[in-house]
């Protein structure tokens, strides 16, 4: 099995040295270049092709959700995985606007992170449930209702779809879905068939896009 290429992105040497020694000592990741801000890594991006980016958000000169604005639009095949220290709703709602397929906490431990990497990777969404599970709703009371009501309209999902498809969108597992709404997990393979089906999508990442433009990502 081919390994995922990583660049790291952080302005801080002994936490790039830190995951590139815990990245390297897995099966399945490896760490092919770095870079200390984002201008580095669009130059080193005319020669590298990683497969995920690992980018933390606040870094000098440009930020991590400007930089990710600037990758995409050149090379709109790599994934990338912002780190922060902040469990911020609106630095989470401009990731998802600008196409980035996870967001992750600075602290998060490693097995979160290589499994974070490893679904990127395959063109899954990862939004660490730390942070998503902390934020209040978008669209709270009425807003929240107003919001179902116009997915249901729209796509013609249903009420229990839209509580589904939210929990997708929000970095739940299947296992995990099946427990908070006590059904069972073939019930939720059904449910994300039919959302997908509605929606006309084929992975969580253009599922999250969809709800975010529709004004509908809360839990």
């Amino acid at each position: 099995m081919e390994k995922i290429k990583v660049i790291i992105v952080d302005d801080h040497t002994m936490f790039r040295d830190g995951l590139k020694a815990s990245f390297n000592s897995s099966e399945n990741i490896i760490v092919i270049d770095e870079a200390a801000d984002g201008w580095e890594l669009l130059r080193k991006l005319k020669d590298a092709e990683p497969d995920v980016v690992i980018m933390d958000i606040n870094m000098p000169g440009m930020d991590g959700i400007e930089t990710a604005k600037l990758v995409k639009g050149v090379y709109p095949e790599i994934k990338i995985l912002l780190l922060t220290m902040y469990d911020s709703q609106q630095y989470l709602l401009d990731a998802f606007k600008q196409g980035v397929y996870g967001y992750i906490l600075k602290m998060a431990n490693i097995e979160k992170l290589f499994y974070a990497v490893e679904q990127i990777a395959k063109g899954e969404i990862y939004y660490d449930p730390d942070i998503v599970k902390s934020l209040p709703p978008v669209n709270p009371d009425e807003a929240e209702k107003e919001a179902d009501d116009y997915l249901k309209s729209k796509f013609h999902l249903t009420k229990r779809e839209v509580e589904v498809a939210r929990l997708i969108a929000c970095g739940y597992r299947s296992n995990e879905i099946a427990d908070k709404l006590n059904i069972s997990q073939n019930t939720v393979y059904n449910h994300r068939y039919n959302i997908f089906e509605k929606l006309n999508v084929h992975t969580t990442a253009d599922l999250v896009r969809i709800l975010v433009e529709n004004n509908s990502f809360s839990e």
